[in-house]
């Protein structure tokens, strides 16, 4: 028997829960042991984009869509996490002024994310990402001493409440 959409909604809802728990744990100063590697920031944020992205797709099959259309690509980041934090904001009973106002924020913020997956370079002008080494015409560079300046969003004050409003999206999917 093949799984439904909703089943295949809540599946990938529980693994963006997982994720998004991964990458909030790494926020937080770790005992690392000596001799051992830091977790670098493009390792913490992989978890993030990891999450956004099995967030984006959980949506889309809750809404009907085809679990073998959503397979092959990365790019829905973008385009579904603001519509997500919109709606989340509108069942938790606020405006939709201010709703409006965290959706726009929010399309920069998860632009960044969806640039971090290596397979969405936004046309060859952003090689940036959290998983493999690329290059340009001024050298070669490498996701763990990348800094991913635009990322610094993350720590904009409605950051704090477009991501409280991506767990709550999350948790209402694995229901």
């Amino acid at each position: 028997m093949m799984p439904t959409s909703d089943e295949w909604a809540r599946a990938f809802a529980k693994q963006a829960r997982a994720d998004f728990d991964a990458w909030n744990l790494l926020q937080s100063p770790l005992d690392i042991p000596e001799g051992a590697s830091p977790l670098f920031r493009c390792q913490k944020l992989h978890f993030l984009q990891m999450a956004f992205e099995k967030l984006a797709k959980a949506h889309l099959l809750k809404a009907g869509s085809k679990i073998s259309d959503l397979r092959q690509s990365h790019a829905y980041v973008a385009k579904h996490i603001p519509v997500i934090v919109r709606q989340q904001m509108i069942l938790s009973g606020e405006k939709e002024r201010v709703a409006n106002a965290l959706r726009d924020h929010c399309k920069r913020i998860a632009r960044e994310v969806e640039l971090l997956s290596p397979s969405v370079a936004d046309g060859g002008k952003r090689e940036d990402n959290c998983e493999y080494p690329w290059a340009d015409g001024e050298g070669l560079y490498i996701p763990v001493e990348w800094a991913f300046p635009n990322l610094n969003l993350l720590t904009e004050p409605a950051a704090r409440n477009i991501l409280k409003r991506i767990r709550d999206a999350i948790e209402r999917l694995t229901l």
